[in-house]
This record gives C-alpha cells, structure tokens and sequence, in this order.
C-alpha cells in the first residue's frame, strides 16, 4: 500500500539516498482507519509538521516517518509561516511519492501568532490560504483542508457553502475544522445534509489520556467525556493534538504540581503578572499546562499507564497513543517531533495490537484487575520505562 518511492531517490541534505518504505511498515504493524470523503487508508498516527522547519536533517526525519507506516502528515499555513509545508513539498517531489499512497492535511483560516491566531474566515482569506498552501507543497489539491479557528460571528451556513466551492473546484477532497465548539460543528452538519452540500468530516480537539480540567489554551477545544457517543454515531473523525498533554505522559511534572494547579484556579490574581506574549510567556505556558492536566485522576492514569507499559513491554508513551487511536470512533494521532527516535517510538502508538475496551476502561477508571498482557508486538521490550512507586 505504501510502495512509493521506487529505486533510487534524489539527494537531498540529510536524506537517505535510498528507502523501502514498505519494510518497516510491515515490522512495526502500524494501523489504518478512514476518513470519510478520503478514498485511501490513512495511519493512526499522522506526522505532525509543527516543527519540521527546526529539524536539522528534516528529510531524513521525514524518511524515518515515511518508513515507519505513516502515510499521513498534518500541516498549517502558520507552521514556520510555510516554511514546513515549502520543506514537506520538496521531501514529496524528491521522493516521487505518488498522491493514491499519500494523505495530506493542512489548515488555514487564522492569522498568526502576531494577532494569537485569531480567525480569518472569508472567502478571499480562505482562497489565499488553500492556494498559497498548494504552492508551497508542491500539489494540485489538499485530501483534507481544515478550518484553524472558528468565527461564530460569520453564519455556519456560509462558511459550508463557501467549503462546499472549493471541494467542487477539486482544490480540497474533504474539509473539516479545529478547535470548534461541537454545537457549531453539528450545525454545520446539519445545514450541509439538509442543502446537501459537502459537510465537515473531520474535528481536530485535544484528546489524550490525560482530562484536561478546562481548554489548554484560549480558543481551543478538548475531548469532553459525554461527546464520545456524539464521534462514533456521526461518523466524524478525530484528529487529535497533543496526545501526550505536552510530555505529561512522558513523565514531565510530579504530584506536588497539582498543589500548584489548585492554587492557580483558587487565587487567579496571584498569578496575572503571566502574559501571553512578552517575557513571562513560557511561564504562561507552563501554567496552562499544570492547571489543565496536573490532577491527581491524571497523575493516577499515568500510573496505570506505566503498569500497562512494564507488562507490555512498550511505553508509557506508546501506551498513551494506542489509548487515543484505538477508540470507537475514527481517531487519529497527530504527533510532532524533530527526532528520528522520538518518532520511531511514537509510531508504536498506532502499531498492532490497538487497546480493548477493557483496557481503555480500565486505564480510566482502575476499576478491576488490570488486563494488560504482556505482548508480542513488534515495539515489545524495544522501550523501557522506570516507574516510581
């Protein structure tokens, strides 16, 4: 299936000069869903681009990626300000990767970080973005365009119809949007079946193992417990980002942080010194962070996840993915690095076997005996996790 890049390839720095990007794909197993409108599979885990433009070998990153099973890769017209669909679109021509083998996604509709990605949904701004998009990478048109921020001062209906244009001028395949708020999107939905127009089929929120207690950062969704049902009736599929809440399932922060989350929610003011941009943005960022994912329920998740991953022989990471890709709805992994190791590990998160449902129920909720086994798979013992107790 993903048999691209046939003989010998062009250089290019930090590149391989040669990849068979089937073997790796049938070691590793990775796995499959659909996103409707999208008449190829699309892997579990999707590359992320975000910081592509900061690699320092991107094609060989991008090799590792290719050869892993990943035949998806997620962009934004704001990721680099181009610079990492310019690089994705070279890596694309060099390796003669034909378009029935390749998903991509991309986004638009926002300013950048100058305005805080505001909206900038019009027609004229989305034409702009599609086609500067399509420049840059090198195509005739995108598999999935995504809506990048919401505008609910402009009527859903307009916003449909004006998708609906450009999925009939062939530049898009199917669109969905980020970072809406749900009853937005199923208006959407709505109003596209009852003119039939071609409707969104795909959400990207935040969804991990890790709740998030509120939004992560201001104008963003995340996957909230009671609209689960709502994505596998509807068919819609997910695109979820920060997977790992930020390196939380990865180990980053203890229990004493969630002292600190409370306070944060409890006395506000003691922290209004922290801005968004300026010099006290990185510590405005660590305390999104900790007021959103350090609970001791999270800190507890992350505990079961490390006894899944000593019996399994994978990750805590990895665990952490497969939780995310192996839901009853159509989701999909977006995951961002700059490391070919990284990476190589993260793709075990969309790797045969996927979790049962008792084994996402019991990584929730604890309740039972824990029913991981120790498996056979093929990213077994590659990754060790220390746990502390």
């Amino acid at each position: 299936m993903l048999g691209g890049g046939k003989g010998k390839m062009m250089e290019s720095p930090g590149a391989s000069p040669e990849v068979s990007p089937g073997i790796f794909r049938q070691v590793a197993e990775m796995q499959y869903g659909t996103v409707p409108g999208v008449a190829k599979p699309v892997s579990r885990v999707v590359y992320g681009t975000l910081f592509l433009h900061k690699a320092e070998k991107p094609f060989e990153l991008l090799d590792a990626v290719w050869a892993s099973g990943c035949n998806a890769f997620d962009c934004a017209k704001v990721y680099g300000d181009g610079e990492c669909e310019k690089i994705l679109g070279k890596w694309i021509q060099a390796r003669k990767l034909g378009r029935e083998e390749l998903v991509v996604v991309t986004k638009g509709g926002c300013h950048g970080q100058d305005k805080l990605w505001s909206p900038n949904i019009s027609e004229d701004a989305i034409r702009a973005d599609l086609t500067n998009s399509l420049e840059r990478l090198g195509l005739q048109h995108i598999d999935v365009f995504m809506l990048h921020r919401d505008d609910p001062t402009i009527d859903v209906g307009a916003i449909v119809d004006m998708m609906d244009l450009f999925q009939r001028e062939r530049l898009v395949t199917a669109w969905g949007v980020s970072n809406w708020e749900l009853p937005r999107l199923q208006s959407a939905i709505e109003y596209a079946k009852r003119e039939g127009k071609a409707q969104p089929v795909c959400d990207s929120l935040q969804f991990s193992l890790a709740q998030p207690t509120r939004s992560v950062w201001p104008d963003t969704q995340y996957m909230r417990p009671e609209s689960r049902e709502w994505y596998a009736t509807s068919g819609t599929a997910v695109m979820a980002w920060e997977c790992l809440a930020k390196g939380f399932m990865a180990g980053k922060w203890d229990r004493a942080s969630v002292e600190k989350a409370n306070e944060a929610v409890a006395n506000p003011g003691s922290f209004s010194h922290l801005k968004q941009t300026g010099s006290t943005a990185a510590e405005w960022r660590e305390l999104q962070l900790i007021v959103a994912y350090c609970t001791h329920e999270n800190f507890d998740r992350r505990e079961r996840a490390a006894m899944a991953a000593e019996i399994t022989g994978e990750s805590v990471a990895q665990i952490a993915l497969k939780y995310v890709a192996s839901q009853p709805f159509e989701s999909f992994v977006l995951v961002g690095t700059t490391k070919v190791k990284n990476w190589q590990e993260n793709a075990g998160g969309g790797a045969a076997p996927l979790l049962a449902p008792e084994e996402r129920a019991w990584l929730e909720t604890g309740v039972g005996e824990c029913p991981f086994k120790p498996s056979e798979g093929p990213f077994a013992k590659l990754y060790t996790t220390t746990v502390s107790r």
